[in-house]
């Protein structure tokens, strides 16, 4: 990945934000990379790409995460949850004001159907949106079951969610700043 990156193919440059490995200890290597760039019409174009390492002297491109359409902002951080014995990937990624979780189902190795992904849902307090309305989220972070995930927002809050058994994010627990 020397040089300009351009993950659409597009002959554009983006910004690289984060990077995170995967955990998974029997797999080749694989990197999620968090990247935004600036569109034709000023607003900004973020997502997060999954790459390949497996040789250790070359990255190839294996999936592309799909963000929510509503949400064009910089990603600004990106975290692999460590799997604990799951048929499936976890990752996060802080996008704007929000955060995304996809579950990568397969990465494309040989013998597996094609790379693919899906968003998974998450449940809020007050509604089915994981937003902070103005502030800008920083930081994404799963526990050490990668069962656990937690964000933090500008204004010092930060909010968890918890995976229940059916493989959605249900909010657990917000931490607000001291006045």
């Amino acid at each position: 990945m020397m040089g300009e990156f351009d993950p659409t193919g597009s002959g554009r440059s983006a910004y690289i934000t984060s990077i995170s490995w995967s955990k998974w200890r029997g797999d080749e290597a694989y990197v999620a990379v968090g990247w935004w760039y600036n569109d034709e019409d000023g607003s900004k174009v973020g997502s997060v790409s999954v790459w390949s390492l497996s040789d250790g002297r070359s990255a190839t491109p294996v999936l592309l995460l799909k963000l929510d359409p509503s949400l064009r902002a910089e990603v600004r951080d990106v975290d692999w949850a460590p799997a604990m014995g799951r048929p499936h990937h976890l990752i996060a990624a802080a996008v704007g004001n929000s955060v995304q979780v996809w579950r990568v189902v397969s990465l494309g190795r040989a013998g597996e159907s094609p790379a693919r992904a899906e968003v998974v849902n998450m449940h809020e307090e007050q509604g089915d949106r994981q937003t902070w309305g103005s502030m800008t989220v920083w930081r994404v972070g799963w526990n050490l079951t990668g069962t656990t995930l937690a964000a933090s927002s500008e204004n010092g809050q930060v909010k968890m969610w918890k995976l229940d058994f059916q493989g959605i994010l249900q909010h657990h627990l917000s931490l607000d700043p001291a006045p």
